[in-house]
């Protein structure tokens, strides 16, 4: 099956938030009044003429179950097909960032990006020189650069135990730089885990991730 039809293993709150567009994406905004922290899930590569990452089942989940803790939530949408051309999409990130920022019913001086697979590399360069909007960097199965020599944010690093060896690789030597990190492990857990390993495992790693961006927010 494709990403964009399988759910994501975790729980998906009910909720009645509301869709607004902010330039090129929308934003899920809980339903309480004010001005919300918000958080910017950015997508790995996506082959063109397929559906939209912020259309498949798990980033929505993700989106809503951000929501239910008081959070808005986007799902950055990148013009990216491959990790060798990742680079060419970070502006197109910047811009939707200050787009979500800009938006009324955002606290714009509170922000985490939250990146998956090969959306670890369009984050890299805000880890050692970090905006002060940029509250934490969230990390699930992830493909590395080598992280810079002084880290200006909180990271949050979801780690599979099953996962790639090209990719575990990339993990692994990031973790060896001694930074200060919150790990979060799932042995058990495959790359995309998170809509592929229907598990209580996977889904206490989803929330015990989103606690900690959550607190850092």
């Amino acid at each position: 099956m494709r990403p964009e039809e399988i759910r994501p293993v975790f729980d998906v709150p009910d909720l009645h938030t509301q869709r607004v567009r902010a330039g090129e994406v929308d934003v899920e905004l809980p339903g309480s009044e004010g001005a919300k922290p918000a958080v910017v899930f950015v997508h790995g590569p996506v082959p063109p003429g397929g559906v939209r990452p912020a259309e498949w089942p798990v980033y929505l989940g993700y989106r809503r179950l951000a929501a239910s803790r008081g959070l808005a939530a986007a799902t950055a949408d990148l013009d990216y097909a491959n990790l060798a051309n990742a680079g060419e999409a970070v502006p197109q990130l910047e811009r939707q960032i200050d787009s979500v920022r800009s938006l009324a019913q955002i606290d714009g001086g509170r922000v985490a990006l939250w990146a998956f697979s090969g959306g670890g590399l369009l984050v890299n360069r805000w880890l050692g020189e970090s905006p002060n909007f940029l509250r934490c960097v969230a990390l699930s199965y992830p493909v590395l650069q080598p992280p810079p020599a002084v880290v200006s944010v909180p990271i949050v690093l979801t780690r599979v135990g099953q996962e790639r060896s090209e990719i575990q690789r990339t993990v692994d030597r990031f973790l060896g730089s001694d930074l200060p990190i919150d790990r979060v492990d799932v042995p058990s857990g495959r790359h995309a885990f998170d809509f592929l390993d229907d598990s209580d495992e996977s889904r206490a790693a989803v929330e015990r991730a989103l606690d900690l961006v959550v607190g850092y927010l």
